[in-house]
Parts: structure tokens; sequence; C-alpha cells
């Protein structure tokens, strides 16, 4: 039924991404979701044990607890049935489900009030405070853990921080920090941008790290025109503080420029003949000149689909626009288009031309691959990039792989 229901879904390509990802998903999604992650473990068994209990008192005749246990059962199998059964959905059960486990403690309370033979009368009580306490304890506990995920950066944030440091833009500038660690600083060029001899190319920048500057990295330099011997030039000026416009390095090199195996040009790093001091928050400006025609670009990423959070994100305080200059933009694969001859194309040139492959979820290969019947070109995508072997599951490998795998 799932499957024909996403089939339905499916006849308007909008809803594709959302249908997929619920495609096979047990009826006890819900459930497990809402016990593990919604309530956690130690309330969640025990608010289910007092759903039980309170359903067997019912049975033997406590019809005032109908109501409440009714509603709770018919809303909980209403939402697990529903095509996707979110966790979120579930919300208007949870203080149900909660009284519940409270009820079943007070119950224990009650019930060694009630026994006439004292020696064993302590045990009810006993339980009850031994449940009641380590419940609640457990559930601050998962509680407080849980909130932790959101006193540190957020996985995209981090991971666009790391991209900025490692992934090469058109211009990198290399700062030693006081640390020993070196701070790369990208810095954007116009994509399509040329360089001719009697236009040369300035960018203003703010410092986002202090340390000593001594070499700038070009990922791709590629001539534009006739292979000739030509100059290349850069100089580094301070546009604030003490003294501006005054000449603090300089470097150049000679090549053709000719590309070789890659169109987009050779890598150079220019040694600056002076370390400069670098200061955070002073604005310098690079001054690039060039004897003849050249084009510069970064590093050439790929996403996975429109669907999902493209990486790098924008950096505000850092001024940093990852598709603003920074690095090649417009490389997609564009995961739920259709298996066809066309999608293997872009397969094909895509991959070729890109450096990295950036997935930024689980949203593309956790749902695609449930079903490999319509996905099989795709599927075997995700099986070949990680090295799943052919009797695992996909979706398994790629909850398993760790780096070097």
């Amino acid at each position: 039924s799932n499957i024909l229901q996403l089939e339905a879904q499916s006849n308007g390509d909008a809803d594709v991404p959302f249908a997929l990802q619920w495609a096979r998903r047990s009826h006890l999604y819900g459930f497990t979701n809402l016990t593990e992650w919604g309530l956690g473990l130690p309330l969640g068994i025990l608010a289910w044990a007092g759903f039980l209990w309170m359903a067997w008192r019912i049975f033997k005749g406590e019809f005032r607890h109908a109501l409440l246990w009714g509603w709770t059962a018919i809303f909980f199998v209403w939402q697990s049935s529903a095509f996707n059964p979110t966790m979120r959905y579930f919300l208007p059960i949870y203080p149900l489900l909660c009284l519940m486990a409270g009820w079943l403690v007070i119950w224990l309370w009650d019930e060694g009030r009630k026994k006439k033979e004292k020696r064993w009368s302590f045990v009810f009580p006993l339980s009850s405070i031994l449940i009641g306490t380590t419940v609640l304890a457990l559930t601050f506990a998962w509680a407080y853990a849980f909130i932790q995920i959101y006193t540190r950066p957020v996985t995209r944030v981090a991971a666009t921080r790391w991209i900025y440091q490692n992934v090469p833009a058109a211009i990198n500038l290399r700062i030693q920090t006081s640390d020993g660690s070196v701070y790369q600083q990208p810095l954007p060029f116009p994509t399509g941008g040329i360089i001719q001899s009697d236009q040369p190319y300035d960018v203003p920048f703010t410092a986002n790290a202090t340390g000593a500057l001594n070499q700038i990295y070009f990922p791709h330099i590629a001539a534009k025109g006739d292979a000739a011997s030509q100059t290349f030039s850069v100089s580094l000026t301070p546009q604030s503080g003490l003294a501006p416009g005054q000449n603090l390095a300089a470097s150049s090199l000679t090549s053709d420029f000719v590309p070789a195996g890659d169109p987009r040009g050779k890598e150079f790093t220019l040694q600056l003949d002076h370390t400069v001091m670098i200061q955070k928050g002073q604005v310098y400006l690079l001054h690039i000149t060039t004897t003849a025609a050249v084009t510069m670009v970064g590093a050439a990423p790929i996403n996975e689909s429109d669907w999902d959070d493209g990486l790098p994100l924008r950096l505000g305080p850092e001024g940093y626009d990852g598709y603003g200059g920074l690095y090649q933009g417009g490389l997609n694969l564009q995961i739920y288009f259709d298996d066809n001859a066309d999608k293997l194309t872009r397969f094909v040139s895509t991959l070729s031309q890109g450096d990295y492959i950036f997935m930024s979820s689980n949203r593309q290969w956790a749902s695609v691959t449930r079903i490999p019947e319509r996905y099989p070109l795709t599927t075997a995508y995700y099986r070949a990039l990680v090295g799943c072997p052919p009797d695992k599951d996909v979706i398994w490998c790629y909850n398993v792989a760790t780096p070097g795998m």
C-alpha cells in the first residue's frame, strides 16, 4: 500500500522526495520513535506499561479510565497507520502517556496500603518509590543529554566551516596563526571572469584571522587565448590602519598557463617577498595583474539535489558566500530525477567535472534506495560510492560507514 500511495503522490514531481522517505516503513515506526526518542526509553517503557495495565483495569471493570485510555489508543493507532507517521504528529498523546506512567506509580503505592498482609505490603510502595525516582532521574538525564545537541554548532554549519578551511576557492590566503595552524581565507573571483593585461583585478577583504601571511594559493589558473609566456603578479596593501595604501608584499611568476589535463588550468602557489603580519578585522587590498589574459576558478563541489540544503552555506560573520565567486556552481546530481539515459549522462558529466561530493544529510541515500526497482541506477551509484557489499542493504551500509571504509 505504501508503494501504491507513493506512485499516486509522485504523479506530481514536487511530492516525490517527501513520499519516498516513507516507502516501506513499518507501522511500528511511530511507536519506536516515540518511545526511544520522543519520551526516552525510561519514561517510554513506564508509559506503555501504564497504558497496558490501564487496559487490564478497564477489562476488570474500572471504566473510569475508558475515556483517557480510548482516546490515546485511537489516536495512536490512527497516526501509526498514516503514510507519514512523523513523531511530531503524536504530540497530543504525550501528556496522556505521561499521566499513565504517573498513574502506574501511584497505583503501586495505593496497592501497598491496601494489603492486609503486612509482611509483603512494603514491596508495592517501595517499588513505587524506586520506579518513580529512577524514571524521573533518568528522564531528566536523557532530556539534559538531548538538549546538549543544541549547544554545539549545527552539523551543516560545522561542515561549512570545514569546507572553507579545506576546499580551495579561486584565491586562498594561507595565514599562519600563533597556535601553529594554518587559517585559509578564501577570496572571491567572478565566475567566468577574465583578468586582462589592461584590466587588473582588485579584491578588498577583511582579515578573518591574525597571523603571518607568506603565500597565496591558486588552484586553477588558465590562459585565455594564444599560449605564450606571461607574468602573473600580486601585491598586498592595507586599506585601513597606520599606513593605508603602502605596499606590504608582492610576488610574481612566469608561465604560459596552458592547461595540462584539467581544462581549468594548473595550480600555483605564490610565495610573497615579505611575510605580512595580518591583523584580524583590518581591511586589505589584493591587487592582481597579468601581462596576458587569464582566468581563475576554485574547486567544483557537487550537491545531490535541490531538495536538500546545498553546501557550503553562506557565513555572514566571515563574509563567505560559497557560490558567490569562491567555488564553481551548477553541479547537481538531481538524485530524485527519474532513472533513465539522461540521468546517467548527468551523473557521468557531473562526476567528471566535480572535485567533491557534498552530502549534507541522509535525505537522498535513505529514501531513493528504499525503492530500488524504481531507482536502480541511483541505488547502484550509492552502493558503489560507499563500497556497499551486494549482500548488504544500502541504508545499512551508510548507517555504519566510517571514514576509511
